[in-house]
């Protein structure tokens, strides 16, 4: 399938398994440059490897914990400009992120990153 997504660049969190791991292969799969971002160094390295094996798409990591400050900067350092933004932290757990149902993933990945107790 062709999504016309070629030649883009997306930044994927939570992205080192499951559903993300899948995310991140299928956008890589249509020719995307990919950052991923994991808590986990070592799972998160495997998972690039494979991706890059697969698709020889070019794959960026970042260790980091995107429900704190100073990961959700790491993760738009790593990709300061994405065109595609998977936010696959449970933005819904309403015990870690207030109110995120009203709000798009990349309108409440800006607003942590601007304002963590939003």
């Amino acid at each position: 399938m062709d999504l016309g997504i070629r030649g883009r660049k997306a930044l994927l969190c939570g992205a080192s398994r499951g559903l993300g791991k899948a995310a991140a292969m299928a956008v890589a799969k249509e020719g995307v440059d990919i950052t991923i971002v994991a808590r986990t160094r070592d799972i998160l390295e495997r998972t690039a490897a494979e991706i890059r094996d697969t698709t020889g798409v070019r794959v960026t990591t970042t260790a980091a914990d995107i429900t704190t400050e100073a990961g959700r900067t790491a993760a738009l350092a790593a990709c300061p400009e994405p065109d595609i933004l998977l936010n696959n932290d449970d933005p819904l757990d309403r015990r870690r992120h207030d109110g995120a149902r009203l709000r798009t993933h990349r309108e409440y990945f800006i607003a942590q990153r601007e304002d963590p107790s939003a």
